[in-house]
């Protein structure tokens, strides 16, 4: 098991996007920060589970993977939607006022 440079990063971004979404959540209550947060922790288990070199549980790194991508995309639906507390709905066009 050699040095893999690219889970190694992977790893270092979720776990920083996790820790931003954690303090987001926390500091604003949006609960969008904490669907990103769960998504990137699930992403982050499955790029350490690879730097350990815990192998034979592929079933286990697609399904946290399918989790996590399953839960952006409904993070991303409720932000367009606006559906949710913390994501903010899609600004609203400025008309001109007539004088």
């Amino acid at each position: 098991m050699g040095f893999d440079a690219t889970t190694s990063v992977n790893f270092v971004f979720a776990a920083l996007i996790f820790l931003l979404g954690l303090l987001d959540y926390y500091k604003r209550e949006a609960k969008i920060a904490l669907f990103i947060a769960t998504a990137f922790f699930l992403f982050g288990i499955t790029n350490l589970m690879s730097l350990l070199g815990i192998s034979g549980l592929d079933w286990l790194v697609l399904t946290l993977r399918i989790v996590g991508y399953a839960t952006i995309v409904f993070a991303l639906y409720a932000i367009w939607s606006g559906s949710i507390k913390g994501a903010a709905p899609a600004p609203k066009a400025k008309t001109k006022r007539r004088r």
